[in-house]
């Protein structure tokens, strides 16, 4: 039977681009081969939304959602890993900052 496409919004619209993943056969490829890319639109708004606050609230994640036309877990997961990207690049600033401050110390 014919697979039902999702009615928030088409590959062309989302901008979705094979992986290299799907392209080696590995297990964890998206299915179809298929992965969400932002419009540069899609991503100035959930940028300027991260800018306000880190952690929105359902309501926010569901209004960026219908103005994006994308589900609202790509949303809820596209703030987890902004969070996360953030994160790391901090710590990774502060190891520097700490290195720079003693560099005779090994950094491990």
């Amino acid at each position: 039977h014919a697979k039902a496409s999702p009615s928030f919004a088409s590959p062309q619209q989302l901008r979705m681009t094979p992986t290299v993943a799907a392209h080696q056969g590995h297990p964890a490829a998206p299915p179809g081969g298929q992965r969400w890319r932002l419009t540069r639109d899609q991503s100035l708004s959930l940028e300027a939304a991260f800018a306000k606050t880190a952690r929105p609230s359902r309501a926010l994640v569901t209004a960026l959602a219908t103005e994006l036309n994308v589900p609202q877990g790509k949303v809820r997961v596209w703030f987890q890993n902004k969070r996360q990207r953030r994160k790391v690049r901090e710590a990774r600033e502060a190891e520097a900052r700490t290195a720079k401050q003693h560099p005779d110390q090994d950094p491990r």
